[in-house]
């Protein structure tokens, strides 16, 4: 059973499927889990170290735009991920993209509701891969708000009527662990509560 304070019981066995599929996927699937993985944090890289090159050469500040090109590119695969859905609530976030990360990624749930979704993240895949890339803590602080963005921009896309919070701590920064928390206001509204 997970980590939690308030589960309903269909996200509790939603929870539960997402465990099972993952500890009976093949070793070579979760091993493809984990490359694709690191496919994207070596594409961050080169990105990142490119934008270094781009700013030191020509003395220019590309971080609004890098910001900015980095959370449209995950907006454009949230509203991917939302056109597989009729519905755009928190089980269809959670079933089409947190549920992958529920056992990789150690998710401790504070709560998972069609209300709201609040958890923390215990194991950042992405973080040693950085470090087997040769990058040192320090860059690693710096590249977290703009790697996380993804994350932000992908889970505010898939329905813009959706209050996602920015991360206010990230593993990637130093935090012990990643804080998560969207809320879905339309359920409380549309049922008079």
């Amino acid at each position: 059973m997970p980590k939690k304070k308030r589960m309903t019981k269909e996200y509790a066995d939603m929870y539960a499927a997402s465990v099972k599929k993952w500890n009976d996927s093949s070793p070579e699937w979760k091993e493809q889990w984990y490359k694709n993985i690191g496919i994207g944090a070596q594409a961050f890289v080169v990105w990142w170290d490119t934008l270094k090159e781009i700013e030191k050469q020509y003395n220019i500040d590309v971080w609004n735009i890098a910001r900015e090109t980095r959370y449209k590119s995950a907006a454009a695969s949230g509203e991917t991920l939302a056109k597989k859905y009729k519905e755009h609530g928190i089980k269809e976030l959670y079933d089409g993209y947190m549920s992958i990360f529920d056992v990789p990624c150690d998710i401790e749930y504070f709560e998972l509701s069609d209300d709201a979704m609040c958890l923390w993240v215990h194991t950042c895949p992405v973080k040693p891969l950085l470090l087997e890339l040769g990058k040192t803590e320090e860059e690693i602080k710096e590249m977290a708000p703009f790697y996380c963005l993804a994350d932000f921009g992908l889970m505010t896309a898939f329905n813009p009527e959706l209050e996602n919070f920015a991360q206010p701590r990230l593993i990637m920064k130093g935090d012990s662990h990643c804080s998560y928390r969207t809320v879905d206001h339309r359920v409380k509204n549309h049922s008079g509560k």
